[in-house]
């Protein structure tokens, strides 16, 4: 299994596909199967180079804290590793509405991540659930639910004409380099 070699962890990677790359990144303690749905679609157009986090999957789990920049720094790793110089992910270019959504009691990931990813999105909106965590799609559900069902809502359908029925939503953040 090919691995990105860190100073204190082997982050496990995979690819596929051929064509531009793209890195998927999962949550924080999640592992690179949780991409299992979504890789293979991508992969028909796209390199696709996934990665489980540190402490997730098959990479190691060395002890400590895992901050964000350090966490940020295994991704780039995963990236040399792959030899890809860069991935998709350019904020500016995003030209569709976005939502970026986070519990104000997030101690796992910093609140100027969000402000600097609905900043670099032009039109994005950053809604901040007061009473959720990390998981605030658990803990505040009806709330995150009425969110996207605003954002959808507002989004118009074929023609100009609104939607008659759902629409598929955008994926999630990739990165960029």
């Amino acid at each position: 299994m090919p691995f990105a070699r860190r100073p204190d962890a082997r982050i496990w990677r995979d690819q596929g596909g051929t064509g531009d790359p793209i890195l998927l990144i999962m949550g924080h303690a999640y592992g690179a199967e949780m991409w299992h749905r979504t890789a293979p679609e991508r992969a028909a157009s796209y390199r696709v180079i996934r990665f489980g986090n540190r402490g997730a999957g098959r990479s190691s789990d060395p002890p400590g804290r895992y901050p964000v920049p350090l966490m940020a720094a295994d991704a780039l790793a995963v990236l040399d590793a792959a030899g890809a110089a860069s991935a998709h992910g350019r904020l500016a270019e995003i030209r569709v509405p976005a939502l970026v959504m986070r519990g104000a009691r997030d101690r796992i990931v910093p609140a100027a991540g969000a402000q600097r990813l609905a900043g670099g999105i032009a039109g994005a909106r950053l809604v901040m659930f007061p009473d959720a965590g990390h998981a605030y799609i658990t803990d505040v559900t009806r709330a995150a639910s009425q969110e996207v069902l605003h954002v959808l809502a507002g989004i118009s359908g074929p023609a100009g004409g609104s939607s008659s029925g759902p629409r598929p939503a955008a994926s999630t953040a990739e990165t960029s380099r």
